[in-house]
């Protein structure tokens, strides 16, 4: 579901569930750390309009109290991430480029 709805959503609404996945635009770091906390796992998915489904997952731990962004996490199976530079060069970690994907669920062209 997308952070919005899920910030809409009161702790009894989440009563009962296991797991929670957003996406589709930045989550909430309280609300994600806060739902930690009830004892429920949340991965934060992220995935361009291009490919299928999302493409890399990141999970919430306690530990994140410290962000004040949640990451998109590591490539999903079958799946490559790059940053680039403006001539498609690989970048380091850590300087800024362009998000490249590569793998079974991207769109053709």
């Amino acid at each position: 579901l997308s952070p919005s709805y899920l910030a809409l959503l009161s702790k009894e609404d989440l009563s009962g569930l296991r797991c929670i996945t957003t996406g589709g635009e930045l989550p909430n770091v309280s609300k994600a750390l806060e739902i930690v906390e009830l004892g429920i796992e949340y991965y934060n998915d992220y995935g361009p309009t291009e490919c299928s489904v999302c493409v890399s997952s990141y999970r919430v731990t306690e530990t994140d109290s410290d962000r004040t962004i949640l990451p998109i996490g590591q490539p999903i199976s079958n799946t490559q991430i790059y940053v680039l530079d403006d001539c498609l060069n690989p970048l380091p970690i850590g300087v800024t480029g362009k998000l490249y994907v590569s793998g079974a669920g991207v769109g053709r062209g």
